[in-house]
């Protein structure tokens, strides 16, 4: 077996990344600054 554990993702998370490679729903930021800051929302 593996050394460590395998964590299959759940039907959103895995919804989510294939959004995310598709590029949809994706934000992008001009710097880390940029995006820290808009958490703080």
């Amino acid at each position: 077996g593996l050394p460590f554990p395998i964590a299959i993702p759940n039907k959103l998370t895995a919804s989510t990344l294939e959004k995310s490679r598709r590029g949809e729903d994706v934000q992008e930021f001009e710097s880390l600054e940029a995006m820290f800051n808009s958490w703080e929302k």
